[in-house]
């Protein structure tokens, strides 16, 4: 029975990428929305499958990751083996082409808060004066935040979405990458969730809520599309998460 089943399965997942899985991700690759590829499908799909299969082709091109960018770990390219076993019997095995080259990245950390990025590094020379935040007497330009001895320095209070555009342009879109905590979030608050939601625009909500976001933190590419929804929601006071650009090695908290 549980043979008879993995082989429906296994037909059924044949079938849908026959059908619909190529159109699919070129759809997505050209930055189409789950539901607006449903739409454009010749072959009739549920809009959960669609879902899925973006997700994956998302997840298999190195645009979501499960875990904090590295350099060189962008994507692992894989190929398919023919073997025979014992008595004859063939079957594929996937195996990595290119192992990944991820070298541990020595972040450094940064805050952006209220229209300034402040770069947070430990500040040896000076103490934190008691009641702190204080500016210290000739550092117009620096000040102490209390109890961590970090320096704090600002940039000119540059919006988020341009600061973001900037760092963008500096790394690549494949070296820059956001904290997503939306599969958590719309489980624990369902209703706040849903009014988040109204305050994206309608494409940037379609985007969104047309994705099946697991319930744990994911790392999005930040492309522009992705700057576009992090500024909206951080000006309303709706995201806090983190930005990696994997070449200046900066994490960049909001």
């Amino acid at each position: 029975m549980a043979e008879q089943e993995y082989f429906r399965k296994a037909l059924s997942d044949f079938t849908f990428d026959v059908a619909s899985g190529g159109a699919i991700r070129h759809l997505a690759d050209r930055g189409y929305t789950v539901s607006q590829i449903k739409d454009m499908l010749d072959f009739p799909t549920p809009l959960e499958r669609v879902g899925q299969a973006v997700w994956q082709h998302m997840v298999d091109t190195g645009r979501l990751m499960f875990a904090e960018p590295e350099a060189g770990n962008q994507r692992e390219q894989y190929t398919y083996v023919l073997e025979y076993d014992a008595y004859g019997k063939s079957s594929y095995r996937r195996v990595t082409v290119q192992e990944r080259d991820a070298k541990p990245v020595r972040w450094k950390e940064r805050q952006f808060s209220g229209g300034e990025d402040r770069e947070l590094s430990q500040n040896r020379d000076k103490a934190v004066s008691a009641g702190a935040g204080r500016e210290l007497p000739g550092n117009r330009d620096k000040m102490v935040s209390a109890g961590a001895g970090r320096e704090l320095s600002g940039n000119g209070g540059k919006p988020l979405s341009v600061f973001l555009a900037e760092k963008c342009a500096e790394n690549g879109e494949e070296y820059s990458y956001v904290s997503c905590d939306f599969g958590l979030r719309s489980r624990r608050e369902p209703e706040k969730y849903q009014q988040v939601m109204k305050l994206l625009e309608e494409s940037q909500r379609d985007y969104i809520l047309g994705l099946p976001w697991e319930r744990r933190l994911v790392y999005h590419r930040l492309d522009d599309r992705m700057r576009g929804i992090i500024a909206r929601l951080y000006e309303a006071g709706e995201y806090h998460g983190t930005c990696c650009f994997v070449k200046t090695e900066e994490k960049i908290q909001l």
